[in-house]
């Protein structure tokens, strides 16, 4: 099993460090019981991330659907809660914050939980906690599995944009695989990164009504793995 760590550009310099400190101490360490580090920046192709991808919406499709009476969140989707096997197979984990609630009411209202920048707007100001919220999460977490990137993109030491930002911008400006760096562009199909892309970001419209279901992501996804 694989836990993904990602370092964060807003991270304090004492935690960079710390960070840094983790992977070269692991790295000289070989044991069954102490866990190893693996690099999956250049490891994981298009393909696999497609699949990665498609497992998570499975993984939610299963938790909005499975009880017949009862309606389950996560409410804390995020890339680090996204356990990979070694297939790389996705393991959604971390429940602590799930809440169950009767499907005969349309949402429910409770104090904020989460992590900031993966909870979808409805949440964060009035508390609403509906499977839509999960479905916000799961679109920012495809934008930085898809690209790579991190949630914070800085332009300059100072200014920084969010990936979500990023991304509509771009799409405005008709040029959505600008959010890949240049070599990714030219090893990716362009049609199937566009689609993947445009409904990551309908997946979080700030209007939780105009988000897709999780079973019409899935759909979707069974469409781009058959390609």
């Amino acid at each position: 099993m694989i836990a993904v760590k990602q370092l964060s550009l807003e991270s304090s310099d004492k935690g960079k460090v710390e960070f840094l400190n983790e992977v070269n101490t692991l790295s000289t360490l070989r044991h069954p019981n102490i866990i190893s580090p693996v690099n999956l920046k250049n490891k994981l192709s298009w393909p696999a991330r497609l699949r990665i991808r498609t497992g998570m919406a499975r993984g939610l499709l299963y938790l909005h659907d499975v009880n017949s009476k009862m309606k389950i969140v996560h409410r804390d989707i995020k890339l680090s809660n996204i356990l990979l096997d070694k297939d790389l197979n996705p393991k959604i984990s971390d429940f602590g914050l799930t809440m169950y609630y009767n499907r005969a009411i349309t949402h429910i209202k409770t104090g904020l939980a989460g992590t900031v920048g993966y909870m979808a707007p409805e949440y964060v100001i009035r508390g609403t906690v509906i499977e839509k919220i999960d479905i916000y999460s799961f679109g920012i977490v495809t934008l930085q599995l898809m690209t790579g990137k991190n949630r914070i993109q800085w332009k300059t030491k100072h200014e920084s944009i969010s990936l979500l930002d990023l991304a509509c911008d771009l799409q405005q400006r008709g040029d959505l695989l600008g959010l890949f760096d240049q070599d990714v562009r030219m090893n990716i199909p362009v049609k199937e990164a566009e689609m993947v892309l445009n409904l990551a970001i309908l997946c979080t419209n700030y209007d939780p009504k105009l988000r897709p279901t999780m079973s019409e992501v899935v759909d979707t996804s069974a469409i781009l793995c058959s390609n």
